[in-house]
Protein backbone atom coordinates (compact mmCIF):
# COMPACT_ATOMS: atom_id res chain seq x y z
CA UNK A 1 0.00 0.00 0.00
CA UNK A 2 2.85 2.29 0.09
CA UNK A 3 6.14 3.89 -1.71
CA UNK A 4 8.07 3.16 0.99
CA UNK A 5 7.91 0.83 4.29
CA UNK A 6 10.75 1.60 7.48
CA UNK A 7 10.10 -0.84 10.36
CA UNK A 8 11.84 -0.76 13.97
CA UNK A 9 11.15 -3.50 15.83
CA UNK A 10 11.30 -3.64 19.69
CA UNK A 11 15.06 -3.97 21.25
CA UNK A 12 13.14 -7.00 23.08
CA UNK A 13 12.38 -8.43 19.60
CA UNK A 14 15.10 -7.25 17.45
CA UNK A 15 17.35 -10.81 17.82
CA UNK A 16 14.84 -13.03 16.73
CA UNK A 17 13.57 -10.44 14.19
CA UNK A 18 16.85 -10.58 12.50
CA UNK A 19 16.80 -14.19 12.11
CA UNK A 20 13.59 -14.02 10.28
CA UNK A 21 14.15 -11.23 8.34
CA UNK A 22 16.96 -12.67 7.28
CA UNK A 23 15.14 -16.32 6.53
CA UNK A 24 12.82 -14.39 4.69
CA UNK A 25 15.11 -11.47 2.42
CA UNK A 26 15.04 -12.83 -0.86
CA UNK A 27 10.88 -12.49 -0.64
CA UNK A 28 11.02 -8.82 0.96
CA UNK A 29 10.48 -6.47 -1.31
CA UNK A 30 12.84 -3.80 -1.99
CA UNK A 31 9.88 -1.46 -0.69
CA UNK A 32 9.85 -2.25 2.93
CA UNK A 33 13.50 -1.36 4.99
CA UNK A 34 14.58 -2.69 8.08
CA UNK A 35 15.70 -0.19 10.88
CA UNK A 36 17.89 -0.93 14.11
CA UNK A 37 18.86 2.66 14.82
CA UNK A 38 18.05 4.21 18.40
CA UNK A 39 14.48 5.47 18.58
CA UNK A 40 15.40 9.01 18.69
CA UNK A 41 17.12 9.18 15.38
CA UNK A 42 14.10 6.41 14.00
CA UNK A 43 11.76 9.67 14.97
CA UNK A 44 13.69 12.31 13.30
CA UNK A 45 14.83 10.88 9.77
CA UNK A 46 12.01 8.19 9.55
CA UNK A 47 8.69 9.28 11.52
CA UNK A 48 8.66 12.61 10.49
CA UNK A 49 8.70 12.08 6.94
CA UNK A 50 6.02 9.61 6.65
CA UNK A 51 2.38 9.71 5.73
CA UNK A 52 1.15 7.46 8.01
CA UNK A 53 3.01 6.20 11.33
CA UNK A 54 1.48 2.56 13.33
CA UNK A 55 2.88 2.72 16.70
CA UNK A 56 2.54 -0.56 19.02
CA UNK A 57 3.46 0.30 22.22
CA UNK A 58 2.20 1.74 25.76
CA UNK A 59 -0.31 4.33 25.35
CA UNK A 60 1.46 6.83 27.13
CA UNK A 61 4.70 6.62 24.34
CA UNK A 62 1.90 7.08 21.64
CA UNK A 63 1.23 10.55 22.60
CA UNK A 64 3.96 11.59 23.60
CA UNK A 65 5.26 9.86 19.71
CA UNK A 66 2.06 11.59 18.01
CA UNK A 67 3.25 15.04 19.69
CA UNK A 68 6.96 14.98 19.22
CA UNK A 69 7.14 13.52 15.53
CA UNK A 70 3.99 13.03 13.69
CA UNK A 71 3.90 15.20 10.49
CA UNK A 72 0.28 17.43 10.53
CA UNK A 73 -0.67 15.94 7.35
CA UNK A 74 0.31 12.09 8.59
CA UNK A 75 -2.66 9.22 9.77
CA UNK A 76 -1.32 8.06 13.09
CA UNK A 77 -2.94 4.32 13.79
CA UNK A 78 -2.16 3.40 17.29
CA UNK A 79 -2.31 -0.27 18.43
CA UNK A 80 -2.17 -0.54 22.37
CA UNK A 81 -3.49 -2.94 24.38
CA UNK A 82 -6.51 -4.71 26.39
CA UNK A 83 -7.68 -7.03 28.88
CA UNK A 84 -9.79 -9.28 26.09
CA UNK A 85 -11.69 -11.28 28.96
CA UNK A 86 -13.46 -14.83 28.58
CA UNK A 87 -16.95 -14.89 30.14
CA UNK A 88 -18.39 -17.82 30.46
CA UNK A 89 -22.09 -18.15 31.16
CA UNK A 90 -24.33 -20.86 32.96
CA UNK A 91 -25.51 -22.52 29.40
CA UNK A 92 -21.90 -22.53 28.18
CA UNK A 93 -20.81 -25.62 26.82
CA UNK A 94 -17.82 -26.40 29.50
CA UNK A 95 -15.80 -28.49 27.77
CA UNK A 96 -15.72 -26.30 24.42
CA UNK A 97 -15.14 -23.42 26.52
CA UNK A 98 -12.12 -25.14 28.71
CA UNK A 99 -10.48 -26.39 25.85
CA UNK A 100 -10.51 -22.89 24.01
CA UNK A 101 -9.74 -20.75 27.60
CA UNK A 102 -6.79 -23.33 27.70
CA UNK A 103 -5.74 -22.82 24.62
CA UNK A 104 -5.66 -18.92 24.20
CA UNK A 105 -4.52 -18.58 27.46
CA UNK A 106 -0.92 -20.78 26.99
CA UNK A 107 -0.28 -19.76 23.38
CA UNK A 108 3.14 -18.86 23.09
CA UNK A 109 3.15 -19.36 27.04
CA UNK A 110 0.74 -16.65 27.37
CA UNK A 111 3.01 -14.16 26.07
CA UNK A 112 0.38 -12.88 23.09
CA UNK A 113 -2.24 -10.16 23.87
CA UNK A 114 -5.02 -12.21 22.79
CA UNK A 115 -4.59 -14.10 26.34
CA UNK A 116 -6.97 -13.25 28.85
CA UNK A 117 -6.14 -11.63 31.85
CA UNK A 118 -9.53 -12.25 33.21
CA UNK A 119 -11.72 -15.46 33.01
CA UNK A 120 -15.43 -14.14 34.23
CA UNK A 121 -17.17 -17.65 35.50
CA UNK A 122 -20.76 -17.46 36.91
CA UNK A 123 -20.95 -19.20 40.38
CA UNK A 124 -23.58 -21.98 39.23
CA UNK A 125 -20.62 -23.40 37.35
CA UNK A 126 -17.60 -22.27 38.90
CA UNK A 127 -16.78 -26.49 40.50
CA UNK A 128 -17.13 -27.98 37.08
CA UNK A 129 -15.39 -25.13 35.21
CA UNK A 130 -12.14 -24.61 37.13
CA UNK A 131 -12.11 -28.70 37.82
CA UNK A 132 -12.14 -29.47 34.24
CA UNK A 133 -9.57 -26.89 33.64
CA UNK A 134 -6.94 -27.98 36.26
CA UNK A 135 -7.19 -31.45 34.31
CA UNK A 136 -6.86 -30.84 31.36
CA UNK A 137 -3.89 -28.05 32.65
CA UNK A 138 -2.57 -31.41 33.94
CA UNK A 139 -1.54 -32.73 30.69
CA UNK A 140 0.61 -29.56 29.39
CA UNK A 141 4.15 -30.36 29.73
CA UNK A 142 6.39 -27.95 31.40
CA UNK A 143 9.87 -27.81 29.35
CA UNK A 144 13.20 -24.99 29.45
CA UNK A 145 13.21 -25.13 25.75
CA UNK A 146 10.67 -25.50 22.84
CA UNK A 147 11.91 -28.10 20.77
CA UNK A 148 10.72 -31.19 22.36
CA UNK A 149 6.75 -31.03 21.90
CA UNK A 150 6.09 -28.86 24.66
CA UNK A 151 3.42 -26.28 25.02
CA UNK A 152 4.87 -23.76 28.04
CA UNK A 153 8.65 -22.97 28.05
CA UNK A 154 10.46 -20.07 28.92
CA UNK A 155 9.32 -16.20 29.07
CA UNK A 156 11.18 -13.35 27.50
CA UNK A 157 11.70 -10.98 30.23
CA UNK A 158 12.99 -11.95 33.45
CA UNK A 159 11.50 -8.80 34.96
CA UNK A 160 7.80 -10.12 33.81
CA UNK A 161 8.82 -13.46 35.80
CA UNK A 162 9.86 -10.99 39.29
CA UNK A 163 6.59 -9.50 38.76
CA UNK A 164 4.31 -12.70 38.72
CA UNK A 165 6.81 -14.01 41.94
CA UNK A 166 5.67 -10.82 43.73
CA UNK A 167 2.26 -11.21 42.40
CA UNK A 168 1.52 -15.00 43.46
CA UNK A 169 3.10 -13.95 46.84
CA UNK A 170 -0.03 -11.17 47.24
CA UNK A 171 -2.74 -13.08 46.16
CA UNK A 172 -1.58 -16.33 47.69
CA UNK A 173 -5.07 -17.14 49.19
CA UNK A 174 -6.57 -17.12 45.49
CA UNK A 175 -4.32 -19.97 44.51
CA UNK A 176 -6.11 -22.98 43.69
CA UNK A 177 -3.50 -24.48 41.21
CA UNK A 178 0.47 -24.12 40.64
CA UNK A 179 1.59 -21.08 41.20
CA UNK A 180 5.31 -21.91 41.07
CA UNK A 181 8.35 -20.34 39.08
CA UNK A 182 11.71 -21.57 37.95
CA UNK A 183 13.95 -18.05 37.73
CA UNK A 184 16.85 -20.16 36.51
CA UNK A 185 14.83 -21.39 33.66
CA UNK A 186 12.99 -18.39 32.95
CA UNK A 187 9.21 -20.52 33.30
CA UNK A 188 5.96 -19.39 35.31
CA UNK A 189 4.19 -22.75 35.27
CA UNK A 190 0.49 -22.90 35.13
CA UNK A 191 -1.42 -20.78 37.54
CA UNK A 192 -5.16 -20.70 38.45
CA UNK A 193 -6.75 -18.25 40.71
CA UNK A 194 -10.20 -17.61 42.09
CA UNK A 195 -11.72 -15.03 44.07
CA UNK A 196 -15.11 -12.73 43.44
CA UNK A 197 -15.20 -10.18 40.35
CA UNK A 198 -16.53 -7.63 43.32
CA UNK A 199 -12.87 -7.99 44.89
CA UNK A 200 -11.20 -6.70 41.26
CA UNK A 201 -9.16 -3.59 41.00
CA UNK A 202 -6.52 -3.65 38.75
CA UNK A 203 -7.28 -3.17 34.97
CA UNK A 204 -4.04 -2.56 33.64
CA UNK A 205 -2.15 -5.69 34.78
CA UNK A 206 -1.49 -7.95 32.08
CA UNK A 207 0.25 -11.20 33.12
CA UNK A 208 2.05 -12.52 29.64
CA UNK A 209 1.85 -15.81 31.23
CA UNK A 210 -0.10 -18.97 31.70
CA UNK A 211 -2.26 -17.07 34.17
CA UNK A 212 -5.98 -18.05 34.46
CA UNK A 213 -7.15 -15.50 37.14
CA UNK A 214 -10.74 -16.59 37.45
CA UNK A 215 -13.29 -14.33 38.52
CA UNK A 216 -16.66 -15.35 39.82
CA UNK A 217 -19.71 -13.44 39.01
CA UNK A 218 -23.78 -14.34 40.81
CA UNK A 219 -25.97 -11.43 38.48
CA UNK A 220 -25.66 -8.22 36.11
CA UNK A 221 -24.85 -6.36 38.83
CA UNK A 222 -21.22 -8.11 38.83
CA UNK A 223 -20.61 -7.95 35.39
CA UNK A 224 -21.59 -3.90 35.75
CA UNK A 225 -18.89 -4.25 38.31
CA UNK A 226 -16.34 -5.45 36.00
CA UNK A 227 -17.76 -4.21 32.39
CA UNK A 228 -19.00 -0.71 33.26
CA UNK A 229 -15.48 0.35 35.32
CA UNK A 230 -13.71 3.12 34.24
CA UNK A 231 -10.36 1.69 33.34
CA UNK A 232 -11.75 -0.94 31.55
CA UNK A 233 -13.80 1.24 29.11
CA UNK A 234 -10.34 3.11 28.60
CA UNK A 235 -9.41 -0.63 27.59
CA UNK A 236 -12.24 -2.51 26.37
CA UNK A 237 -11.09 -4.52 22.86
CA UNK A 238 -12.72 -8.27 23.28
CA UNK A 239 -14.72 -10.06 25.13
CA UNK A 240 -15.26 -13.41 24.42
CA UNK A 241 -18.63 -14.74 25.74
CA UNK A 242 -19.37 -18.73 26.05
CA UNK A 243 -22.85 -19.37 26.03
CA UNK A 244 -25.50 -16.94 25.70
CA UNK A 245 -26.39 -14.01 28.09
CA UNK A 246 -29.04 -11.14 27.50
CA UNK A 247 -25.80 -9.13 29.19
CA UNK A 248 -24.19 -9.47 25.42
CA UNK A 249 -26.17 -6.48 24.26
CA UNK A 250 -24.25 -4.24 26.64
CA UNK A 251 -21.43 -5.40 25.79
CA UNK A 252 -21.49 -4.24 22.25
CA UNK A 253 -21.88 -1.16 23.33
CA UNK A 254 -17.58 -0.83 24.24
CA UNK A 255 -16.40 -4.00 23.57
CA UNK A 256 -16.46 -6.35 20.32
CA UNK A 257 -18.37 -9.64 20.91
CA UNK A 258 -17.05 -13.16 20.14
CA UNK A 259 -19.47 -15.80 20.81
CA UNK A 260 -17.82 -19.01 21.12
CA UNK A 261 -14.63 -17.84 20.31
CA UNK A 262 -10.83 -16.41 20.94
CA UNK A 263 -9.20 -14.21 19.68
CA UNK A 264 -7.01 -16.77 18.42
CA UNK A 265 -9.90 -18.45 16.34
CA UNK A 266 -10.65 -14.60 14.23
CA UNK A 267 -8.98 -14.07 10.99
CA UNK A 268 -8.72 -10.11 11.20
CA UNK A 269 -5.19 -9.08 11.86
CA UNK A 270 -6.11 -6.04 13.84
CA UNK A 271 -6.98 -4.59 17.01
CA UNK A 272 -10.32 -3.93 17.73
CA UNK A 273 -12.78 -2.13 20.56
CA UNK A 274 -13.40 1.31 21.12
CA UNK A 275 -11.59 2.01 24.29
CA UNK A 276 -8.97 4.89 23.18
CA UNK A 277 -6.26 3.38 25.12
CA UNK A 278 -7.03 0.19 23.54
CA UNK A 279 -6.51 1.71 20.29
CA UNK A 280 -7.17 4.77 18.24
CA UNK A 281 -6.90 6.57 14.29
CA UNK A 282 -5.71 9.80 14.36
CA UNK A 283 -6.81 11.86 11.35
CA UNK A 284 -4.96 14.87 9.86
CA UNK A 285 -6.26 16.13 6.41
CA UNK A 286 -4.89 12.70 4.78
CA UNK A 287 -7.82 10.99 2.75
CA UNK A 288 -8.60 7.40 2.11
CA UNK A 289 -11.00 4.97 1.07
CA UNK A 290 -10.99 1.72 2.97
CA UNK A 291 -12.56 -0.36 -0.31
CA UNK A 292 -9.40 0.85 -2.40
CA UNK A 293 -6.46 2.51 -0.30
CA UNK A 294 -3.44 3.28 -2.46
CA UNK A 295 -0.86 5.16 -0.50
CA UNK A 296 1.67 6.97 -2.41
CA UNK A 297 3.87 8.10 0.35
CA UNK A 298 5.68 6.14 2.72
CA UNK A 299 4.68 4.26 6.05
CA UNK A 300 6.87 4.38 9.36
CA UNK A 301 5.97 1.04 11.78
Amino acid sequence: MAKKVYIRPSELARPIFERITSFLKPTIPDSIEFQYCARRDFLEYFIKKSDVIIFTGRYESALNVQKEAVPFHSLFIYNGRGMNPLLITPNADLNSAVSKCIKVGCFNSGQDCASPDDIIVHNSIIEPFTKKLIEKLNFYKVKPDYFSGNIIGPLVKIENLLELQKFFKENKSKIIYGGSIDLTNKICYPTVLVSNVTEHSDYTREFFAPVFNILIYNNAEDLDFYFQNKDYLDYAMYVSVFGNSPYISKLKKHSIVLQNLTMLEINQNTFGGYGRKASYVSYYGFYFSSSNFNLKGNMAI
